[in-house]
Parts: C-alpha cells; sequence; structure tokens
C-alpha cells in the first residue's frame, strides 16, 4: 500500500516522460505493472508473522493459479535463496541480518514496498545515509554496535545523543504499518466498503485472480466469536493483500494504462525519441 500511495503522489507523470525519453513505447510501463501484480499475489504466500498464513492461500486463488502453484513451498523457495557459506560461522545477528536482507529486503521491502515505485518515477522516499562509504563502514560494525542488549541502532542513537529530543533517542524501533482493521469499528467498515467493491463475487470472476469461495470463507472466519485476536490480525494482513491485488488489477490492467499515455502523447504533440522534459504544471 505505501508502493500504491507513493505512486499516487507521483502523478504518473514521470512514467510517461520516462517512456517518451527512452523511446520506448508505453507497452513496458504496463508490463511493469503487470509483473508487479504478479508479484503482490505470490506475495500472499508470505502474508502474516513467518509465514504462518500460508497454509491458508492456495484456497484463495483461482482454481488455475492454484494448480499452477501445487508444489510451490514459499518456506522453500525462501531457504533456497539463502547460502549455507554465508552463514557458517557467523554471528547469530549477522545470520539473521543476512536472511532478512535476502528475504524480507530484497523480496518485499524494495519490491512493493515503496521503493521500485518510487525510482520509477523518479522520487526517493529513503533520503538518509545513501553515502555508499557510510553504508560500507556500517557493515563491518560489530553485532555489539548494531545492537546493544536490547537496544536496537545502538551505534546510530549514540551519534545522534543530544542532538535528537529524549524521546526519540529512547524509543523502540516500531514497523510503519496501520493497525488492524479489525481493533476498530469504523476501520473495520471502511474495509468493507472496499471489499464490497473488489472483493465482491462480481469483482474477483472479473479479475480471474481470486476464488469467491475461498474469500467468502477468510472472511466467515475473521468474523466467528470463535476466532482468536491472534488470528485476526493475520487475516488483516492476507485482506490487506488481497484488496491490493484486485485494486491493482482494476487499476493498471482494466485501466489501460497503455491507452491512457498514448492518447496523452498525442494530446501534448509528443513523438517517440523526444526528450523534452515535461513541465511541472502538466499532469496524466
Amino acid at each position: 500500500m505505501i508502493g500504491g500511495a507513493a505512486f499516487q503522489l507521483a502523478d504518473g507523470k514521470t512514467n510517461v516522460m520516462m517512456a517518451k525519453s527512452s523511446g520506448t513505447s508505453c507497452d513496458g510501463v504496463i508490463l511493469q505493472f503487470f509483473i508487479t501484480l504478479i508479484v503482490v499475489v505470490a506475495c500472499l504466500f508470505a502474508a502474516g508473522s513467518a509465514l504462518a498464513s500460508a497454509q491458508r492461500v492456495p484456497g484463495l486463488l483461482h482454481p488455475d493459479h492454484r494448480a499452477a502453484l501445487t508444489d510451490y513451498s514459499p518456506g522453500a523457495a525462501i531457504a533456497d535463496t539463502l547460502d549455507a557459506d554465508a552463514l557458517e560461522n557467523r554471528h547469530p545477528l549477522d545470520r539473521a541480518q543476512y536472511a532478512w536482507i535476502k528475504t524480507m529486503l530484497e523480496g518485499q521491502i524494495l519490491t512493493w514496498g515503496g521503493d521500485r515505485v518510487d525510482m520509477a518515477n523518479a522520487m526517493e522516499a529513503r533520503p538518509p545515509f545513501l553515502d555508499h562509504h557510510l553504508a560500507a563502514y556500517a557493515a563491518m560494525l560489530p553485532p555489539s554496535m548494531r545492537i546493544h542488549g536490547r537496544i536496537e541502532k545502538f551505534a546510530l542513537r549514540e551519534a545522534m545523543k543530544g542532538l535528537l529530543p529524549e524521546t526519540l533517542y529512547k524509543r523502540e524501533k516500531f514497523a510503519f504499518m496501520a493497525p488492524p482493521a479489525h481493533t476498530d469499528p469504523k476501520k473495520w467498515a471502511a474495509m468493507q466498503i472496499l471489499a464490497r467493491r473488489h472483493l465482491s463475487p462480481a469483482a474477483i470472476e472479473a479479475a480471474g485472480l481470486l476464488d469467491a469461495e475461498g474469500v467468502a470463507a477468510l472472511f466467515s472466519l475473521h468474523e466467528s466469536p470463535d476466532t482468536s485476536v491472534a488470528t485476526q490480525t493475520q487475516l488483516d494482513a492476507v485482506i490487506n493483500h488481497l484488496l491490493g491485488v484486485q485494486i491493482l488489477h482494476q487499476q493498471f490492467i482494466v485501466g489501460d494504462i497503455p491507452s491512457m499515455a498514448r492518447r496523452k502523447a498525442q494530446t501534448l504533440g509528443w513523438q517517440a525519441g523526444q526528450t523534452s522534459v515535461i513541465p511541472e504544471s502538466v499532469k496524466c
């Protein structure tokens, strides 16, 4: 959802400019978004802590996609990306960071957590600490300087001590994410409005990505009085991904971005191969 917000913020201007200035057709733009859509579908397998929701996902997919992924194991797929030699004889923190970099950072945060969309629109959403010399030095810090006791980012905190307000200096790191929808009746009602629009049987059939019966069963489980709060929190994450898949499909597949871009280019008198800069006042 962070990536979607970044795209809306960018207003789609730079994607069209990049396609025009590079001489490539706007079909490449829609291909990029289609690939992103497929990645999001795959990320449904990773929803929830420690793949805890993976067993629920096959029943949520369209039968054709479910059949294609019969032999797929998300845990095994993650394990296959790891190099045993890079883990051997390493400090537990080094192992944990290596595994996180090869999985969450590479496969989730940099892919659909905002960065890929930011870069596609010539934006930078993570400006601090980009100097590669600083990054190389930080990578050599011993574990005790990265986590000191239970204090994370210890070296950074100490470097900024006296410059940051004490509240920030002492604050624990927390994820940048919305609270579970079920914790607030107003949030849950707002989510249901989105679900009725994008996860209705008709919307699911039109997109051909999900299974309507599986989605309905998931909502029934979520709303059951016997379902624990922990399970509801997991299901909130899955529902968030389901909505993301359907909204991306509606926005970029049904919306036919290449045709929209071509019409806009014709209106502005653009031709492939031109390299003129788009005025700030021009919006797609």
